[in-house]
């Protein structure tokens, strides 16, 4: 039984989901939606016969939003008994075999229902500068460490990266305990795993977030609520933006929307505004967090703004690994 489901969200960018993410993804016989989110009436066209061309289920959108496409997502999926989903952009895609299927196996035998969210071990053309490098260890049988999640709230550094390319987790003492499941503040974007029933139980939906910050935003979430996030270092993903512009996309999606004039690929909000309102600090600025800290005591944000990475992870979790 697949207990998975894979999750996309295109606008008009059907074009590389065409041409490279439906090439490099083997679905493995799970089911794949993909949810629009307010494409040109030719691009709907165009990504529904996409669509049904690599047997991917195309909705529109109910509400514009990441928040209101994984609530619509989560809705879809646990209607078909399927409880855990996996979110790809469309320039990501899993680098073990059977990437899904380990998932699955996992999910079977409950070692993810504690979890709020769950990431991988992230290769990218952005971030890190060794991609090429990492990619051939992958090949020789070695496990590099690349992206693993998202953390602001350790000294604004926003990645926790690992032996690849600028290494932000400088731990050598203890860096064995990144090889191994452990609690991040925030999965990477890339690509995301999620617990479907734990998001209905916890995460209050927030209209006002378009793509940047909305999934740091449903992390936290759970992590106000004590709910672990945690990244498995074992499964590796891909991140591949180099590759867009060959098709007239951006490379770097932040940059795209700086100019808010640029709306044709992203959905425009104004996130940094959207988190502070919902928080109370501002995203970029850990220093901004003190004034509200102990609004967030006995949470694991609390935890993790005075915990140092650098010292090891938050905690671990050795037993999440397929057996």
């Amino acid at each position: 039984m697949k207990s998975v489901g894979i999750f996309l969200i295109s606008k008009n960018n059907y074009e590389f989901l065409d041409k490279y993410w439906s090439k490099n993804f083997n679905y493995e016989g799970f089911h794949v939606l993909n949810i629009d989110e307010g494409s040109s009436d030719e691009q709907k066209k165009f990504g529904k016969s996409v669509c049904e061309k690599h047997g991917i289920m195309y909705l529109d959108r109910d509400k514009p939003g990441l928040h209101s496409n994984v609530e619509l997502a989560c809705k879809y999926f646990r209607e078909k008994n399927i409880h855990y989903l996996t979110w790809w952009q469309t320039d990501c895609w899993p680098i073990n075999k059977n990437f899904m299927l380990g998932l699955n196996d996992l999910v079977a035998a409950g070692k993810l229902s504690e979890f709020g969210t769950f990431g991988f071990n992230g290769l990218a053309t952005d971030v890190t500068e060794n991609y090429s490098r990492d990619i051939k260890k992958i090949k020789n049988g070695d496990k590099p460490l690349g992206i693993l999640g998202r953390g602001h709230l350790w000294g604004g550094r926003s990645w926790y990266v690992g032996s690849s390319g600028n290494t932000r987790i400088k731990a050598l003492p203890n860096l064995e305990d990144f090889y191994k499941p452990f609690s991040i503040e925030s999965v990477a974007w890339f690509a995301i795993g999620l617990n479907i029933d734990l998001f209905f139980e916890h995460i209050k939906v927030n209209h006002g977030y378009g793509f940047h910050l909305a999934w740091d935003d449903i992390c936290y979430q759970f992590l106000n609520k004590n709910v672990h996030n945690i990244v498995l270092p074992e499964y590796y993903i891909e991140h591949r933006p180099d590759l867009k512009p060959s098709l007239g996309m951006p490379k770097n999606s932040a940059k795209y929307t700086r100019d808010k004039k640029n709306d044709f690929f992203f959905e425009q909000a104004d996130q940094h505004q959207v988190w502070k309102d919902s928080w109370g600090w501002n995203w970029s600025s850990r220093k901004s967090f003190r004034g509200v800290k102990d609004q967030y005591k006995n949470t694991l944000i609390r935890e993790f703004y005075d915990h140092d990475v650098e010292e090891g992870p938050l905690k671990s979790f050795k037993d999440v690994v397929n057996d």
